[in-house]
């Protein structure tokens, strides 16, 4: 066999094992798989104001007026949560962040928690002052931006 030869069959077998991926690679794409897909539909998004911010009261709460608050399998910095809800609370405009608990948090963090009920019902609760931030006082200064439905 001749050096050429050899050579030039080097090169058609690495282009067959192209073709081969290529034909994989849509044969793959075209089928449909017999798994669950992530629920992607967004629901119905609601801007909503939530209440009055009162600095002398510690762990106010509101509960929102629809339900049920949607959630999405979202990667977060707490590694025991795979879902994470859409609310979203504005407090005098300035976005506030939903964490799992209030331990360990500082009396200044501006945080909320959210605790959701047999009936669907999700209701926000803002810090004591010691573990998160109290609402600062104002009028309908608590805006919440959400998802809801199932």
């Amino acid at each position: 066999m001749k050096a050429g030869n050899k050579y030039q069959n080097h090169s058609i077998v690495k282009w067959l094992l192209l073709v081969g991926l290529l034909v994989t690679a849509l044969l793959l794409s075209a089928c449909e798989w017999d798994m669950p897909a992530a629920k992607t539909e967004p629901g119905t998004i609601i801007v909503e104001v939530l209440g009055s911010g009162d600095a002398s009261a510690a762990n106010q709460s509101f509960k929102l007026k629809k339900k049920p608050l949607t959630y999405e399998a979202t990667p977060t910095m707490y590694k025991e949560l795979w879902v994470a809800s859409t609310l979203e609370v504005y407090v005098d405009g300035i976005l506030w962040k939903e964490v799992p608990t209030f331990l360990g948090i500082g009396p200044s963090e501006q945080i909320f928690i959210i605790r959701q009920n047999d009936e669907g019902e999700a209701t926000t609760t803002f810090g004591d002052g010691r573990q998160g931030a109290r609402l600062p006082t104002g009028t309908d200064n608590v805006v919440a931006n959400y998802r809801y439905g199932d």
